[in-house]
């Protein structure tokens, strides 16, 4: 394996296949290597408590094409995710983001423009328990999405009542905009959506 030199002061991770690396400037005093800047090597089995926590999300993505995927996404950090936490991570910069599906070994790399709509599986009832659950407003819509036609659903709105009509939830949204369609919580990409009547 190939030793990796880093700054401490800027820990970051780089995964070389089995192996996970820790960079940080290190003064090491062991025999052949007295000297201040050598090279640390962690693997993964050698040091567990250095691997960045991962919170794993169930999704169903459905892209302009048709087709739908289904995966497993990776959040940071977080033991329990939050509606905010998925939604900041699907309006995030990032034009791509990795999707871990149960046909490939490595992750899918996937394209958020491609997305219509996707599915967070089994989290509304996770919302519901969430301590801005009671202050949601709920709106009945139609929504007319390009390439699928027409989709009925409510908006989740998590906004003052001053700022809490449709229209200012789309105004004032980025990419996504959660919903929640057939008892599923979704996020739906506002790039394809064209038209929406309030029920």
């Amino acid at each position: 394996m190939t030793p990796v030199h880093i700054d401490r002061f800027n820990p970051q991770r780089r995964k070389t296949g089995r192996n996970f690396y820790w960079h940080a400037y290190c003064s090491l005093n062991r025999q052949n290597n007295e000297k201040e800047g050598g090279t640390l090597m962690i693997t993964e089995n050698s040091y567990p408590e250095l691997r960045i926590p991962k919170a794993l999300v169930s999704i169903v993505c459905h892209a302009r094409n048709g087709e739908q995927t289904t995966g497993e996404v990776f959040l940071d950090l977080i033991a329990n995710p939050t509606s905010q936490h998925i939604l900041n991570y699907f309006n995030s910069d990032s034009l791509y983001f990795p999707l871990r599906t149960s046909d490939s070994k490595r992750p899918v790399l996937v394209a958020k423009n491609s997305l219509i709509r996707v599915d967070i599986v089994g989290f509304l009832s996770q919302l519901m328990k969430e301590p801005s659950a009671p202050f949601l407003i709920r709106t009945s819509a139609v929504l007319e999405i390009e390439t699928i036609g027409t989709l009925q659903g409510e908006f989740l709105i998590d906004s003052p009542v001053e700022q809490s009509r449709v229209l200012d939830t789309l105004n004032r949204s980025r990419q996504f905009i959660p919903l929640s369609i057939d008892g599923v919580y979704s996020l739906v990409n506002t790039r394809y959506l064209y038209k929406v009547r309030e029920a």
